[in-house]
Formats: C-alpha cells, structure tokens, sequence
C-alpha cells in the first residue's frame, strides 16, 4: 500500500507498480500415466497426466487429486509461497487385485457374488469435495444409471450409464460438474435408477475451509460417522465459535451443526436454528441457498408433525 498527498485543484501523477506474488511448482508422479488435478476452492486450475513442472504459480494453497488405473486415488495439498520452489512427490498405491477389479476411472468391482437386494449404500451422506463413493449391489444384470443433481433439480453430472452385471461395486466422484469445475458446498441429490429399481438420496459436500481447526472439524466429521462422534463435532462447536468469531468460514461449522441435527439427532428445531443463522448473517455464503433449502424443507417436516401427529 501506498499514500498520495494531493493538493485541491491540482493534478498529481504517481506510477505504481504492482508486483505478482508467484512462485515454482514440481510434480513428481508414480506412475507416470496418473492423472493430476491440481484445484483451488471450486475452480480445477490445470488437468494432466505424469510429472509437471510450473516456474509461475500464483501464490496459495492448492489441492492435487491423482488417479490411474489399477491404483487407489490420492488427494494432497500444496502450499505455493513467493519465489520459493514446492515440491511435490505423488506415489500411488497399487489397489489390492485380489478384492477389486476397476471397470474405468472412477467405477471397481468389489465382488463378483450375488448380493441379497439391489440398492446404494451410504451413511448419512456427508462428505468433502474430493472424497466422494457410494457402493451399489445388483442382484440382476441391468442397466444402470446414477446421476447427481442440485437443489434446482439441474443435472450436475452423470457418473455411471451402462449395463452392469451381478455383483457389488464402488463408484467415485472428484467432485466436478459437467464443465470440469468443482461443485460448490451445498445440498445435491443422487438418484440411483436400474431397470426395475430407483433410488433417491440427499447428500452434503463440503469444501475445505482456510482455517486449519475448521479444516480438522470436518475431516474427522467425514470420517467417523457414529453417534459418538457427532456429540464431539456438537461440543466442538462452541469452542471454534469462542475462538473465531470473526472467521469467515464460520457458517460451514454452523451448516454442518445444522445438518446433523437434522439428519441424524432429527432435531428440527435446533437444525432450523443453524440454518436460519445463515441465511440471516451470511447471505452471500456458497450455502445461502442450501441453507434456506433445508430451511424451508424442515419447517415442512414440523408442519406435518404438528398437522397429523406423525414424523
């Protein structure tokens, strides 16, 4: 930053030069036919296959998601700082091919036996944006279709459409749109449809925050999805809102609070708390819109209780 003293009435020239923060970034990647996201916040920034070197890359963090074919996915993070070099080393562990055998980039064969129904698997939905799978079991060989849409019922992507034979499987998802670009946080739907069967489910993507302890909160959040668990996140609460107040990133905690009284404690009152919370004081938020969605959704589910006695 800079001060001008300028006199009424009088011109003043001043240049100004404004310098760009960069600085250098290197992938090294096993094996060399791994595909390499590298994405900031809900833009995918470059998409490329084996190791790559970048001389001027604009100063921040960066998450990298590689893939290949006979491989487990591995997710990283990269802090780019100014006129220093980052290196980053991505070895990708073989999958064990003996229990899984990969159809395509994103879908796996977890057992060719006959399960005893056809359906999706899923807990209670919640993950963050770049770990993201659902297991689905055929009892039959049928077509297949699973598809994930927005609160506006828009098509976001399409991640299987074919025939599949008996057994079970696992299909990921990056967490991007039809256009390549990341999905922001919110509320989406998964509809999973065979030949006789059909299957629609609610899920949460959250995307990471620029605070480490909110980064953290979510992460064990993801991970461990017991009651126990919950109870921890709900305490945990009040102590990240004691210590930043002021952060920006304060309404995926209360969004996320919110989400699992409504969905797994069926708290609505103090879910609607949460979620009105947000609406009020963060309008502009990535989850504004899925926040007065659950909103509006919740006062519906009150409104029935209250008018047939029945949840």
């Amino acid at each position: 930053s800079r001060t001008v003293d300028v006199e009424k009435g009088k011109n003043k020239n001043e240049n100004f030069n404004l310098e760009r923060k960069t600085g250098k970034l290197q992938f090294v990647v096993e094996p060399m036919e791994a595909q390499v996201i590298l994405k900031q916040g809900n833009i995918i920034k470059q998409n490329w296959t084996g190791s790559k070197f970048f001389s001027d890359m604009p100063v921040g963090c960066y998450e990298i998601v590689s893939v290949a074919n006979g491989y487990e996915k591995s997710t990283k993070k990269a802090f780019v700082t100014k006129d220093s070099l980052t290196i980053i080393e991505i070895s990708l562990v073989k999958e064990d091919s003996n229990n899984k055998i990969r159809i395509n980039d994103n879908e796996v064969i977890l057992s060719n036996q006959p399960p005893s129904e056809t359906n999706i698997q899923y807990d209670y939905a919640f993950f963050t944006s770049d770990i993201i799978s659902f297991n689905y079991s055929l009892m039959n060989k049928t077509n297949v279709r699973i598809s994930v849409f927005n609160i506006k019922g828009q098509m976001v992507t399409t991640l299987v459409d074919n025939i599949r034979e008996i057994g079970m499987y696992e299909v990921s998802w990056i967490g991007s749109g039809k256009v390549n670009k990341i999905v922001k946080s919110g509320i989406y739907f998964v509809r999973f449809s065979t030949d006789k069967y059909t299957q629609v489910f609610k899920i949460f993507i959250i995307s990471s925050s620029t605070n480490e302890s909110i980064n953290l909160m979510i992460s064990d959040i993801c991970t461990t999805k017991d009651s126990d668990a919950i109870q921890i996140f709900l305490n945990k609460y009040d102590s990240i809102i004691d210590n930043y107040k002021n952060d920006g990133d304060l309404y995926k905690v209360l969004f996320i609070k919110g989400y699992l009284y409504a969905e797994i404690l069926h708290n609505e009152v103090e879910a609607m708390k949460c979620f009105e919370s947000i609406v009020k004081n963060y309008p502009k938020c990535e989850l504004a819109e899925s926040a007065q969605f659950m909103n509006d959704e919740l006062k519906g589910r009150l409104d029935s209780i209250e008018k047939f006695g029945v949840e």
